[in-house]
């Protein structure tokens, strides 16, 4: 989120891809884009430049869970986050 440019320039490269410009202020989006052909009804809105994602809350019950199941996912992804 913080340098597109420099996160694409590096993908670019590590798959041996020849550079690429890309504006982060002026992405290409299709007029519609539908998430129900793999049965997903979910709202799915396109902008034509990076928006960060909203937070959306995850009940208590269902974080600890995810986080006892998954933690080897959260030690390489999240060291920052104290251990449990």
């Amino acid at each position: 989120m913080s340098d597109p440019v420099g996160t694409m320039t590096q993908v670019f490269k590590w798959l041996n891809l020849t550079p690429h410009k890309v504006d982060p202020k002026k992405l290409t989006v299709r007029a519609h884009e539908s998430d129900s052909h793999y049965r997903h009804k979910f709202l799915h809105r396109q902008h034509d430049d990076i928006v960060p994602p909203k937070g959306h809350a995850i009940p208590t019950r269902i974080q600890l869970h995810i986080e006892q199941s998954f933690g080897w996912y959260y030690d390489q992804f999240y060291p920052q986050l104290p251990e449990k």
